[in-house]
């Protein structure tokens, strides 16, 4: 009878659960606080490597608009975009090598949005929007500050420190959750700096 407890098993049970998951969130918490200062340790061309294949789905999209006919058009729209955008990141003071690249998305949406490597994509429904070169040129520099400031991979950080907590509370063994989170990096760092 020494190893028997008096209190029901239950009650024991629902304590410890309850210990373990105040336990998780507050180790998801500390987590959530600390990973932009272990993301911003990532050198920039980490970043780069990690949008590659993004990259070179984009060019591929170009050169298809352009064997349709649309690209000479959108490759003008982009040009003009870069210029405006290296005018800016000069007066910016960008850290050595971290460069700006704008891409321009032939869509209705009404927004643009920096993400990892110093990407920065505008979509042609905000450039409709816009009443004048200024207002771009303000939109650019926003995106641009995003970019020196190292925000994508904050967000990104904290959304892998999330996620990564999450299976090991759930002890998720799928690698294809991991996969999945990693390849859709940029998409998940374009809804966190979503605009209206």
């Amino acid at each position: 009878g020494v190893n028997i407890s008096s209190e029901h098993p239950l009650k024991e049970f629902l304590i410890l659960a309850v210990g373990l998951m105040v336990a998780a969130v507050f180790a998801v918490f500390i987590f959530c606080v600390f990973a932009p200062f272990f993301a911003l340790k990532f050198p920039f061309q980490t970043e780069l490597d990690l949008i590659r294949t993004y990259q070179e789905t984009l060019v591929s999209e170009k050169m298809v608009s352009e064997i349709i006919g649309r690209g000479e058009n959108l490759l003008m729209i982009e040009a003009y975009l870069q210029g405006l955008a290296d005018s800016l990141a000069g007066v910016q003071n960008l850290p050595e090598g971290m460069l700006v690249q704008v891409n321009y998305i032939d869509d209705d949406t009404v927004n643009a949005f920096a993400t990892l490597g110093g990407q920065i994509m505008i979509h042609r429904g905000l450039l409709e929007q816009l009443p004048h070169e200024n207002s771009l040129v303000m939109v650019l520099a926003h995106e641009i500050a995003h970019i020196r400031f190292r925000d994508p991979i904050v967000s990104l950080g904290r959304g892998i420190t999330i996620a990564l907590s999450l299976a090991g509370i759930l002890n998720a063994t799928d690698t294809g959750m991991f996969d999945s989170l990693l390849g859709q990096a940029g998409l998940l760092t374009a809804m966190s700096f979503r605009r209206e």
